[in-house]
């Protein structure tokens, strides 16, 4: 018995310590979305920017992270339709999916260069999409937009596997071509390749065979 009851109050004070830490972590939560909404949310542009870490410096850039409050759940919901407005412009939406950079960014290209690095200067990516996807989905009011979004990604894929016999982990965002990148070790000048990610392809393909 006196087991049972020295059991019980153990219990009862680690559920007491689980609760304490939950409420905590809540307020921490909290927290950290007031400061997102004060330092990232720029209301004049109608969507996330970002800031330089070392200087605090806004970097205005339209860029594929504006949507990733959806798939976080993370925007307030006064904020859905100026962000889903801007993450579908034409800049942003091309035939195959959210570009990684603004087609109106005069850095914006889809060369196939590693030197200086053009991978999210432009290009589709499989993995960033899958998660706009799913943000999409989540959104109230806005979750019919997402379909459409996995419907043109998941046929750039087939057209990659048809050419290629394999998927990619990025696209080009002008042509169905797979843009191959390769990164070079520095020590023996190996080529490396981290082109190929069936795994991220098949979050996208997930979500449009439930979606349909």
């Amino acid at each position: 018995v006196v087991e049972g009851v020295g059991g019980a109050k153990a219990g009862a004070a680690a559920s007491t310590r689980r609760g304490a830490e939950a409420r905590r972590h809540g307020t921490e939560a909290g927290n950290i979305l007031a400061r997102m909404g004060k330092c990232l949310w720029a209301d004049r542009f109608g969507r996330y920017v970002g800031r330089n870490m070392t200087t605090g410096e806004e970097i205005s850039a339209r860029v594929y992270l504006m949507g990733m409050p959806l798939w976080g759940n993370l925007a307030p919901a006064k904020h859905h339709a100026q962000l889903v407005k801007n993450l579908l412009q034409p800049e942003m939406d091309s035939p195959f999916g959210i570009r990684s950079t603004s087609s109106s960014d005069p850095r914006y290209t889809n060369a196939n260069m590693i030197t200086p690095y053009s991978n999210w200067r432009g290009p589709i990516w499989i993995n960033a999409n899958a998660m706009l996807i799913y943000g999409l989905a989540r959104t109230p009011d806005y979750s019919a937009t997402a379909l459409p979004l996995a419907e043109k990604v998941v046929h750039a894929l087939a057209q990659d596997l048809r050419n290629n016999g394999t998927w990619h982990e990025c696209l080009s965002s002008v042509v169905r071509e797979a843009l191959i990148f390769c990164l070079y070790k520095l020590q023996n000048k190996e080529k490396s390749s981290f082109t190929r990610y069936p795994f991220w392809c098949r979050m996208d393909m997930g979500l449009q065979r439930r979606g349909s």
